[in-house]
């Protein structure tokens, strides 16, 4: 995955192709420290929760799909 700017990376996640169903997923952007919090969701209960740099996006989402 490529991007820019912040912009360009919430405009990807977004789209959210990397959860298949029945999960969903919410991404959470903190700009300030270039941070990135994904949480997984099944059944609207949080089954994972992670916080990382927006260099480490492409590692996080390999584990995750």
């Amino acid at each position: 995955m490529k991007y820019s700017n912040m912009k360009e990376l919430k405009e990807i996640l977004s789209q959210n192709k990397f959860i298949k169903e029945p999960y969903e997923a919410t991404f959470n952007f903190d700009e300030e420290f270039n941070e990135v919090t994904i949480q997984i969701i099944l059944d609207e209960k949080v089954v994972y929760e992670k916080s990382c740099y927006i260099t480490e996006v492409n590692t996080l989402l390999k584990n995750i799909v």
